[in-house]
């Protein structure tokens, strides 16, 4: 029984608090604690009761002090307490000990500061014993306590993994000393990783926020993440992160790539049911550096002035059948990706790059559209059909441009794009020529820009005959009312500034209808399947129609595919659009200083001006009031004050002109006989 004066030992808080009884009564002990304050506590809620009692006649004060001096004396100089070996002489039990009965059971002789050190342990305990109420402790199954354990090493490993994480973190991002990743900080590499990619839309933002901030880093979570990334070696300093965002598989898997090395292209089992036309002069016309060569051209003169045309192209829906593991690839990758450093390709290389690709003196398996043309270029039949082709000559744009002045059949050939290019015209197409800059990184990223002039002879040559070819397909099928996905764009219906059309987004849709800018009253996209998914699945749908009378897809399911189409095309034109500006403003951020380039002003309205940097084919804005005496097409410098190649920003101001243009930067290559084929 509890009496006045003795000291009690409980829990508040899940601490133990010493106090000294004041008064009992009715179930209830009247307390003055070691905190000196006074309070109620409920008889049972005492855990243990101390042999020893104060002086009646001690002040609160010495009462304070001497509850003071118990706690610290238990805290630092207690009898060790072995909770394990305590442990394992009641497992089994299921009855309730009290602190008296362990002490007993623990100590040979069991005082106050044997049963208080024993309190002490056992709330500290989290793995031996369970505390029952108020009324003492159970020991745990061995099961449970293994269970208890396991946790603890986990809790441990993750603690250690973040004080090692944070100290990766202060030595990488606070310290300046580029540490590589510990394996204990491994776990954090996905949320960091994520971080950097999604930035803010990433769910691990907040957790990462507050580890950055702990380690002592300032910055912008998803800046700090990256350049943590980066500098501990585990990215490179370039990486991808469009790539990444969106998931774009940027390998194919060893079971796949095994299948498709299986391929043989088996010409001559083929040829029964195709036309051969090995014995054609076909020719190619690409950039020096294509690999995935996906048309052909043969062509002859005829009486009365007429021209027989073969436009050939690669046909891998011979190679990729629908719903087989390489279709679900391609439809899941939907076209080639063009990067700066190199290209993701849809179809694995054997395919791409050798059985599919048109390359020189090797059979090869073809769509081809044969048009004959009269004089005037004007078509009087067309006729589709698979066939059997072999490349006489790979020329480049650079060899077309330049033999065209001596060869007399390669003269006839531009004569004709010629032609089909003034018609067109005279329907109303509108011609857009605008140069491009071509950016190639190498391997040790050298950054290499080259101006590409889009007019030139070879590549107008190319770019009439693909869609002359398109443009029969989308006529010939339309007419057998053949589902077909065409690309139509729109009369406009507005203007811009100068008084020029403002055009329409060129769509595409399961209707046959005008496209504008092409100046054609139908047109397709079918010749580059090896590149572009929608443009395989004409290809099924072409074969199918040439062998059935009928198309393969319906026109719901082509819907479908657009609708699929747009995403993912969207996103790859979004990559290469953003992996061009991140070269192109590493180039400008390497440049020595003053940065000068020219430029003109292409328009400009009461706030803003868009300016090209002209040797740059790059497009800036600036603020109206920063061009003053300025209108649209005037000349003017402009000089790079800072480029981020990762925020995708450059600032620039307006710059005198230079004294002499040694000291303005024009390190770009104008060779305009290395065109790019456009996207027809």
């Amino acid at each position: 029984m509890i009496q006045t004066g003795q000291l009690l030992e409980f829990l508040n808080k899940n601490q133990v608090m010493v106090g000294v009884c004041q008064q009992v009564n009715a179930g209830h002990v009247r307390l003055l604690t070691e905190q000196n304050k006074e309070m109620n506590l409920v008889e049972r809620k005492v855990l243990h009761v101390l042999d020893r009692k104060l002086p009646p006649n001690a002040s609160r004060l010495e009462k304070v002090d001497a509850m003071k001096d118990w706690s610290a004396r238990c805290a630092k100089s207690g009898p060790e307490v072995d909770i394990q070996t305590l442990w394992e002489v009641l497992e089994g039990e299921q009855e309730v000990q009290s602190i008296r009965d362990l002490a007993e059971m623990c100590f040979s002789t069991a005082g106050d500061a044997e049963r208080s050190a024993l309190l002490r342990a056992l709330v500290e305990d989290r793995v031996y014993f369970d505390r029952k109420g108020d009324e003492g402790f159970v020991p745990r199954s061995s099961d449970k306590v293994q269970l208890v354990q396991e946790q603890q090493a986990r809790e441990s490993k993750r603690l250690l993994a973040r004080q090692s994480t944070l100290r990766w973190v202060r030595q990488n991002l606070v310290e300046n000393t580029p540490t590589p990743l510990p394996p204990e900080a491994e776990s954090f590499l996905t949320p960091l990783s994520e971080v950097a990619i999604r930035q803010q839309q990433s769910s691990h933002y907040p957790a990462m926020s507050q580890l950055l901030q702990e380690a002592g880093a300032s910055g912008r979570t998803e800046e700090l993440s990256l350049q943590l990334l980066i500098r501990s070696g585990v990215w490179d300093e370039d990486i991808n992160l469009h790539l990444l965002e969106f998931d774009v598989p940027q390998h194919f898997s060893r079971d796949l790539l095994s299948s498709v090395d299986a391929l043989n292209p088996e010409i001559e089992a083929a040829l029964p049911k195709r036309r051969d036309l090995r014995e054609l002069p076909t020719i190619t016309i690409d950039d020096d550096d294509t690999t995935d060569i996906d048309d052909a051209l043969s062509w002859e003169k005829l009486p009365d002035n007429q021209t027989r045309l073969w436009v050939h192209i690669a046909d891998p829906a011979e190679y990729v059948q629908p719903d087989t593991a390489l279709d679900t690839e391609a439809a899941k990758r939907f076209t080639s990706i063009y990067l700066c450093e190199g290209k993701i390709e849809m179809l694995p290389a054997r395919l791409a790059q050798d059985l599919c690709s048109l390359v020189q003196d090797q059979p090869r398996l073809a769509l081809s559209v044969e048009v004959l043309l009269d004089e005037q270029a004007n078509v009087l039949s067309t006729d589709i059909y698979e066939s059997v082709i072999i490349v006489k000559r790979r020329m480049s744009y650079t060899e077309v441009d330049a033999e065209l002045s001596s060869d007399p059949t390669l003269q006839q050939l531009s004569t004709i794009s010629q032609q089909l290019r003034e018609g067109r015209l005279t329907r109303g197409a509108i011609e857009i020529t605008r140069p491009e800059l071509r950016i190639k990184v190498t391997a040790d990223k050298q950054i290499h820009l080259k101006r590409i002039e889009r007019d030139s002879p070879a590549q107008m040559l190319v770019s009439e005959m693909m869609i002359l070819a398109n443009h029969r397909v989308a006529k010939c099928l339309g007419d057998a009312r053949v589902p077909l996905i065409y690309k139509v764009q729109d009369a406009p219906t507005e203007t811009m500034s100068d008084g020029r059309p403002l055009l329409k987004r060129a769509e595409m849709s399961t209707r046959m209808g005008l496209h504008y800018g092409l100046g054609l009253d139908a047109y397709t996209q079918f010749t580059s399947p090896i590149r572009r998914y929608n443009d395989l699945v004409l290809h099924r749908q072409i074969k199918s129609w040439l062998q059935n009378g009928s198309g393969k897809y319906s026109e719901e399911e082509l819907a479908y595919m657009i609708a699929l189409s747009d995403r993912a095309i969207n996103s790859a034109n979004y990559i290469q659009r953003e992996n061009f500006r991140y070269w192109l403003l590493k180039y400008f951020s390497k440049l020595p200083t003053p940065r000068l380039i020219a430029a003109k002003v292409n328009n400009i309205n009461d706030e803003k001006a868009w300016l090209n940097l002209i040797d740059y084919c790059y497009d800036v804005p600036m603020a109206t009031a920063d061009l003053a005496g300025l209108k649209e097409g005037d000349p003017l410098w402009l000089s790079i004050e800072q480029a981020q190649p990762r925020r995708g920003r450059l600032v620039i101001r307006r710059a005198k002109a230079p004294e002499t243009t040694d000291s303005a930067e024009s390190a770009v290559s104008l060779d305009s006989s290395v065109p790019q084929t456009p996207d027809t």
